[in-house]
């Protein structure tokens, strides 16, 4: 299981510097499981927590 989270984190963090908005107000950081992932996603796609941070 931890494999597969890593790389759905890792696939999330891909989509996120391929759309160029790393480190922009459009990328949101999990408070819960810290992954990184657009702001178009209403919720962590991850972990499904609405807590993050900019």
């Amino acid at each position: 299981m931890q494999n597969f989270e890593n790389d759905y984190s890792a696939k999330l963090l891909q989509e996120v510097k391929e759309s160029g908005l790393l480190d922009t107000e459009n990328a949101l950081n999990c408070i819960n499981c810290n992954a990184i992932f657009p702001k178009e996603y209403e919720k962590c796609p991850h972990c499904e927590n609405k807590v993050f941070d900019t």
